[in-house]
């Protein structure tokens, strides 16, 4: 809703969505309300005065629940009978005689009916988030402008996490804190619900103050240039209240012994010590920047610019002289298409440009100064309170400084019927912060310390084209094309345990090592399947080895396989647009290529210690002769201590993660009917995401963009929007 005229003039909006999740225990809402008014009170000036109110609710299972979540988990569980009567699922981590029999049945029972458990546990969180801003427009002379801005957000986000005595986990809790006799059985946490009362409130202040010239002269020289300051303070407090033997229909609790050293499972799992979980925490960062920038342009088609900045934050070292970093960027460009030589009825722009500068990035989670973490409960050895180092002191934490080159042409002929841009950058960030294992004598095995510097090269390409353009009916396409890959050109950091750098499927570990991409592949050498016996083999020393204790933690870096990136080096997306009348069809394909993953295959550990199994167990070695048709190995009981450890990670398992994706498809229809209401641009529309996979490199099937996650599910919507 709109209203008023040259002196005021204000806006309203409301907005309201919920969504439900695939279980009936996940939802989501947001009411959203807006208001932005804008004040013209003297000549020049004008005040922009904004406000907004967003209020969420997300409502999910305290305990993670969904398709092959559990525990003891396979495809084809069954949760019901054929009447729909919940069925009881082993998917506790004990085996089923003994949860039956220890402490001769006088424990909480452990069966576990997933379905009469849905609304036993909950996490909810709401978010009550206020955000205004003011800025200030004032035009002082005809080519000098005064701009103001400050913007204030307050985010108050409590969360209630709760599980009932009804939901086996709780019940499981007390069980493995509680300790009996022949005479009975004590629970050292109170029998009944549990209950965490979390309060975050969250803070943002933002200001600016600018000076913008403008001016041409002559119907040649044209200058135009900024100078300011700007800070920005983030704020965030919490406070989180932990309750045992909560009542929900009393709100009473029972008090615990908190620091108190009490069995484990009656000693059976040896001991451990009553937590309180309860925490206080609240951090504060400032930064402060000073700025200017300014283009001169000659005939609108040669221009110069340069930019100078310095930011500084509490957060960077110790001297004040090392908490503010200067930038600064040089930049050119020229319109060839506004020559005389160029000038055609073919090309309608043509641009070259280049600039090169420095930027900083900032890491949130490091400070110069040491963190230390104070215990909330007594030492439970000491009964004293106590505090533990979080992170040492680094004076010598320094901004991580980007400097880039860039060289880019833009394009448009035929009447813009053809159009897009073509870029080329060298990225070469110094001193970045990361993740690094150090020394240990330190006290720490890694630390998120400037551990090296980078050589970012890449390139990309868009194009558009207006292939069809009738007066009813238009067809268009949208090509983007990328390639990027970051080499590690200097480790700060001399560590060639190779373990440190091995990630697990599915995950993302930074490799800061000098000659690979930041995000290598690193895996163990495969050898084989013993013949005699189908157990895995690697290599030690250039030998063919089961001494799987030496591959696992004796190799070094030169010992293992690196398959290269981990990330895309090549991705991008091809969109197709067409229209008929009032009617749009547009879908989008993408893709990504050039890199390896590492997937899931049968665990020998893992089914044994917590019955997970994997289809690839159909596959597994079963008798000599089998090693020339599978890398899966034998079933063993026991398992060999590390072997699923190393292949688990072993190359055996590394496949190319290339792949091409239908992503979606959009219909919409501009409902020509509703122009007579008082109502502009109804659209009604139907939409579906995540349609399929059009090719893939593996031939496991495996969606290498979730790991061992299930992937994204294909998603319906329809929706109609307006204007008034």
């Amino acid at each position: 809703m709109r209203g008023g005229g040259e002196t005021l003039n204000t806006s309203f909006s409301f907005g309201y969505d919920k969504n439900l999740d695939n279980l009936i225990t996940s939802s989501y809402d947001r009411f959203t309300a807006k208001n932005n008014t804008q004040l013209n009170p003297v000549k020049n000036l004008t005040i922009d005065l904004g406000l907004t109110y967003t209020e969420s609710h997300n409502k999910q299972s305290y305990i993670p629940m969904g398709y092959n979540m559990m525990v003891r988990n396979y495809p084809y569980l069954r949760l019901a009978d054929e009447k729909g009567n919940p069925l009881e699922v082993d998917a506790i981590a004990l085996n089923p005689i003994f949860r039956d029999t220890v402490a001769g049945g006088r424990l909480l029972n452990w069966d576990y009916y997933p379905l009469n458990e849905l609304g036993q546990t909950h996490q909810n969180t709401s978010v009550r988030e206020t955000f205004a801003n003011v800025s200030l427009n004032y035009q002082l002379l005809p080519s000098l402008k005064l701009s103001m801005l400050y913007s204030y957000l307050r985010a108050y986000q409590p969360t209630e996490s709760w599980r009932g005595i009804g939901s086996v986990q709780q019940r499981e809790w007390l069980n493995y804190h509680t300790a009996w006799n022949g005479e009975g059985v004590t629970f050292h946490y109170p029998v009944g619900d549990y209950l965490n009362k979390l309060h975050r409130t969250n803070k943002s202040q933002q200001g600016r103050i600018q000076m913008n010239w403008n001016r041409e002269w002559k119907g040649k020289h044209r200058l135009d240039a900024i100078a300011g300051a700007e800070f920005r303070m983030v704020s965030s407090d919490m406070i989180s209240s932990v309750f045992y033997g909560y009542d929900p229909d009393y709100l009473t609790f029972q008090s615990v012994e908190y620091g108190k050293r009490v069995p484990y499972l009656n000693g059976i799992a040896g001991s451990t010590a009553l937590i309180d979980a309860s925490q206080i925490e609240a951090y504060e960062n400032r930064y402060v920047s000073y700025f200017s920038n300014a283009a001169y342009a000659y005939k609108d088609r040669y221009t110069l610019s340069a930019s100078v900045r310095k930011d500084a934050s509490n957060i960077f070292g110790v001297k004040s002289n090392d908490k503010g970093q200067p930038f600064w960027s040089l930049g050119a460009s020229w319109l060839l298409s506004a020559e005389q030589f160029l000038k055609n009825k073919t090309i309608d722009l043509l641009k070259l440009r280049a600039t090169y500068g420095y930027n900083g990035n900032v890491n949130n989670s490091v400070a110069a100064y040491p963190i230390i973490y104070l215990s909330t409960s007594p030492h439970y050895m000491t009964g004293q309170s106590y505090a533990s180092i979080q992170s040492p002191p680094n004076p010598k934490l320094r901004w991580e400084r980007v400097g880039m080159w860039n060289f880019g042409l833009d394009f448009s002929m035929l009447r813009s019927r053809l159009s897009g841009a073509i870029e080329y950058y060298i990225k070469r960030p110094k001193d970045l912060i990361a993740a690094g294992e150090v020394d240990p004598t330190t006290g720490f095995a890694s630390l998120t310390i400037n551990s090296g510097n980078l050589d970012g090269r890449g390139v990309d390409f868009m194009l558009n084209s207006t292939n069809i353009k009738k007066q009813q009916f238009s067809w268009m396409t949208n090509l983007v094309f990328s390639y990027n890959r970051t080499k590690v050109t200097r480790s700060y950091i001399s560590n060639n345990v190779a373990r440190n750098y091995i990630a697990g499927i599915g995950a993302s570990l930074a490799t800061p090592i000098e000659g690979m991409d930041l995000y290598s592949l690193l895996t163990f050498p495969w050898a084989g399947l013993d013949p005699a016996t189908g157990a895995p083999q690697g290599i030690v020393k250039g030998e063919v080895s089961k001494d799987y204790a030496a591959i696992v933690y004796d190799s070094k870096i030169e010992d293992v396989d690196n398959h290269g990136s981990r990330v895309p080096l090549y991705f991008g997306s091809f969109r197709n647009t067409f229209n008929l009348k009032d009617f749009e069809l547009s879908f989008n394909i993408g893709y990504q290529l050039g890199h390896k993953f590492i997937r899931k295959s049968f665990d020998n550990q893992s089914f044994i210690d917590q019955g997970i199994g994997h289809a690839d167990y159909a596959l597994r070695w079963q008798n000599p002769g089998d090693e020339l048709r599978t890398d899966v190995p034998a079933f063993n009981y026991p398992n060999a201590l590390y072997s699923s450890d190393f292949y688990r990670a072993s190359s055996a398992l590394v496949s190319s993660a290339s792949q091409i994706k239908w992503k979606d498809i959009q219909l919409s229809w501009q409902l020509p009917m509703m122009a007579k209401l008082p109502v502009k641009n109804a659209r009604l529309y139907a939409y579906v995401q995540n349609i399929c996979t059009l090719w893939r490199a593996n031939k496991w099937g495996v969606d290498p963009d979730f790991g061992t996650n299930i992937p994204l599910p294909r998603t319906y919507s329809l929706g109609f929007n307006c204007s008034f």
